[in-house]
């Protein structure tokens, strides 16, 4: 019975996180849902980061200003699965339902396969997201090691960006300054177009290229 107990906890458990992909992780908001006492909360999600099914993407540690916030994101490794668990189906996509959780899962395939990337590729490299007070947010931050450079990554479900989808990255390169090497917004177009300086659109396309342009990090 306990072990029926459990799978059925950590099944309520995966989908109120579904629910929360690509949002901030807050253990003490899970654990009322659940209705689980925290440490078992916190004990469910480290299990399924073990199993890989889960990502808890940690806050940025760049040191771009003082009043960022340090919550963890949560980030689905099978946007499939967390569309599944969500109840979603391909007519969250449809633009004329406008359904926020199409931007969630488009945010968590691209996070997601960054994250996967950057596990193989060679390079030695942390992933973060950023967050202050005042609401600026930047979906990802890759800073390298040893350099301490970074790119930043915008995720935005639209085929027509614009600069004003990079404000963000904008206001990250100039707290970092030359530590900043690019910032791109990642849309759902066909199309390759300047933002700003160090700035760039790309289609999410960019991704399985083998030659993504521009080069990040050049």
């Amino acid at each position: 019975m306990a072990e029926v107990r459990m799978e059925n906890e950590l099944r309520h458990v995966l989908s109120l996180l579904a629910a929360r992909n690509c949002h901030e992780l807050v253990l003490a908001d899970l654990a009322n849902d659940s209705g689980l006492h925290r440490d078992t909360v916190a004990n469910y999600v480290a299990l399924l980061q073990a199993l890989y099914l889960v990502v808890l993407v940690p806050a940025s540690a760049t040191n771009a200003t003082t009043r960022a916030k340090k919550r963890p994101k949560v980030l689905f490794t099978d946007t499939g699965l967390a569309a599944h668990l969500s109840g979603a189906s391909a007519a969250v996509f449809n633009p004329a339902v406008n359904d926020p959780m199409a931007g969630a899962l488009f945010e968590s395939l691209v996070i997601g396969e960054v994250y996967k990337q950057s596990q193989w590729s060679g390079r030695s490299v942390d992933i973060a997201h950023f967050r202050d007070r005042a609401g600026a947010e930047v979906d990802l931050i890759v800073e390298e090691h040893g350099t301490r450079r970074v790119a930043g990554i915008e995720v935005k479900l639209t085929a027509t960006p614009l600069a004003k989808h990079a404000r963000h990255l904008a206001g990250l390169r100039d707290r970092l300054g030359e530590r900043f090497t690019i910032g791109l917004v990642v849309h759902s177009g066909s199309q390759t177009l300047p933002l700003g300086e160090r700035l760039w659109a790309v289609p999410v396309s960019t991704l399985w290229r083998a030659d993504p342009a521009p080069e990040v990090g050049a």
